[in-house]
């Protein structure tokens, strides 16, 4: 899945998610111990989290990211994330 904002220059590039992924992606998640996804700590556990699945490159400090990008990211990670496990409706 690719996800592009030209107003910060980015353009992200997921892979198709598959289970075994998904599991793994929250159990890192759980690490970071957030518990409100509305948190900005929760924005930042998302990208770390999806660093450890091998869905994203990168070895830079997030922390030391603009808020703005770590929304994004987080965003684009959480869309990727609900598509994989929607179900279609007949």
């Amino acid at each position: 899945m690719k996800f592009n904002n030209t107003k910060l220059g980015v353009t992200i590039e997921l892979p198709p998610i598959l289970q075994r992924d998904l599991e793994a992606y929250y159990r890192a998640v759980r690490e970071f111990d957030v518990a409100d996804p509305l948190v900005v700590e929760a924005w930042r556990a998302s990208i770390e989290a999806a660093r450890s699945v091998g869905w994203l490159n990168g070895t830079e400090d997030v922390g030391l990211w603009e808020p703005r990008m770590v929304r994004f990211y987080a965003e684009c990670i959480t869309e990727a994330l609900t598509e994989a496990t929607a179900i279609p409706k007949d």
